[in-house]
């Protein structure tokens, strides 16, 4: 599940709150604990992107700072409904 799809819930889940037969306080709050853990998990992710991408610099013989390399981004990947 995609981040912005978490936090949008957890926004759709607090303002509907108030109707219990479609969410209840405890359930807002796990989805807040839910996003939370996963925001929390960013900055090591970030970090280790940050050292491979410094790496790769290293293997094709340029400094960090100066390294040009192809940036994507993870929406923009297709992943196949099914493996053949």
């Amino acid at each position: 599940m995609k981040l912005r799809t978490r936090s949008r819930g957890c926004s759709i889940s607090r303002s509907v709150v108030s109707t219990p037969a479609v969410a209840s306080r405890a359930d807002v709050l796990q989805q807040q604990a839910t996003l939370q853990a996963t925001l929390a998990t960013l900055p090591p992710l970030r970090s280790l992107l940050a050292q491979q991408r410094n790496q790769l610099a290293a293997y094709v013989g340029d400094l960090p700072a100066a390294y040009t390399g192809a940036e994507f981004n993870l929406d923009s990947l297709n992943i196949p409904r099914t493996c053949r």
